[in-house]
């Protein structure tokens, strides 16, 4: 819960009082019982998909064989192209995988949309960024020198929640560290703690419906066409 701030002027803060009609107590504690149970509600039905989420993730690396996918590469100029991965179980989408480069810099960002019953529930989003380079300077016994350099790169994870009514809240969890010793178990052991949303609601939904209509092209053949723009495309 926000607290409240210094610098509220003295009516608003009345506002939040206690008055010493004790008839306002109740109303207010049931406004902050229902709060906490929305909560509650909330990260309860977020674990339960997350874990879902997870599972389903352990499934796909292992190659389950009750699911199955279908690819789509598009290009729509030197600093934005990127793939889509449509997965399946009884032919039923559950999860739409988009990997993708924009900008001059050769950085790859990958997005997950992890869907139940045909409604989306979490998306995910993983950025990976070179925090800076540590030069190291050695000389041998010899006493000649050589010049090492050591990448520490920095993994971001987001994970946002539709919840029933089609709001979101979102976790996140990151790490740095040398690129050469990343280790990506200890990364997914990472605890996921609630953070503020980086990404827009509104312009998430409309993402996805890019990529569901996208699915529909596929379905009769775009799979096989020349590598195109995808938000020109459909």
């Amino acid at each position: 819960m926000v607290k409240s701030q210094d610098y509220l002027q003295s009516d608003i803060k009345k506002f939040f009082t206690f008055s010493e009609n004790y008839s306002t107590k109740p109303a207010y504690f049931m406004m902050l019982f229902l709060c906490v149970v929305t909560y509650g509600y909330s990260q309860q039905t977020f674990d339960t998909a997350n874990s879902e989420y997870d599972v389903l993730q352990e499934r796909i690396k292992k190659k389950d064989t009750l699911i199955h996918y279908i690819t789509k590469h598009y290009e729509c100029s030197q600093v934005l192209s990127g793939r889509i991965d449509y997965y399946y179980e009884a032919d039923k989408l559950i999860l739409i995988n988009h990997l993708y480069k924009q900008g001059l810099a050769n950085l790859w960002t990958s997005e997950d949309y992890f869907i139940i019953d045909d409604t989306l529930k979490i998306k995910t989003l993983i950025t990976e960024e070179t925090i800076h380079l540590n030069t190291e300077y050695k000389k041998d016994e010899r006493g000649s020198s050589s010049i090492s350099v050591e990448k520490v790169i920095e993994v971001v994870e987001q994970r946002m929640f539709f919840d029933s009514n089609a709001t979101s809240i979102c976790f996140s969890r990151k790490h740095a560290k040398n690129g050469l010793d990343w280790d990506a178990a200890y990364f997914n052991s990472l605890a996921l703690k609630e953070s503020n949303c980086i990404e827009d609601d509104d312009e998430i939904r409309d993402k996805y419906k890019l990529l569901r209509k996208a699915e529909k092209k596929l379905n009769v053949g775009y799979s096989y066409r020349k590598q195109q723009c995808i938000f020109y495309m459909w």
